[in-house]
């Protein structure tokens, strides 16, 4: 099985504008891209990326080459997502099973959220749960305090409703983790 061409598929997903205006600062764009890596014997695997399509150079590195053996390779793992789709298609199995054990049956639906002023992310939460969410992820940043934050969030929070931060990598230290 060889990869033999690679579409991108350039979407706009936009945000509503109470976050639009949040996310100025992350500089994060509406667009993602979806990408149809087509195989020699037929097989169309799918992997993402957010933003706009990358560069050719890149994806022209996957051209010819067998899915196999991009694991644990050295490329671009959201492109590599595609190459686990192929692989389990071709295997007849799950792309999950290919990474290790199942860990659930199901996945829970989430609200999703930037970081916020502690009055945001308090409204944010009243905002999830009337739409029937039953938890949300904020992205924590040090623009605000985290345990501020939480607070005011926990505060206006239905008694089930669960709330997690996602530092992605903001904690590189004890220092850095501590407020």
């Amino acid at each position: 099985m060889r990869i033999e061409r690679i579409e991108a598929l350039s979407l706009i997903v936009p945000h509503e504008e109470r976050i639009r205006t949040k996310f100025h600062h992350f500089g994060v764009t509406e667009e993602v891209t979806v990408y149809r890596f087509h195989t020699d014997n037929g097989l169309i695997g799918l992997g993402e990326n957010p933003g706009p399509p990358l560069d050719q150079a890149l994806l022209d590195g996957y051209i010819g080459t067998d899915p196999f053996d991009h694991v644990m390779g050295q490329g671009r793992y959201n492109l590599d997502m595609a190459c686990y789709d192929l692989m389990g298609k071709h295997l007849g199995l799950p792309a999950w099973k290919l990474m290790g054990q199942q860990m659930r049956q199901w996945v829970t639906m989430g609200w999703w959220m930037p970081c916020m002023s502690p009055e945001d992310s308090a409204a944010e939460v009243q905002e999830a749960a009337g739409r029937g969410y039953r938890g949300l992820k904020c992205k924590a940043r040090a623009f605000y305090d985290v345990v501020e934050q939480s607070a005011a969030m926990q505060e206006v929070a239905p008694p089930d409703f669960r709330v997690e931060f996602d530092f992605n990598g903001a904690l590189m230290n004890v220092e850095r983790a501590l407020p």
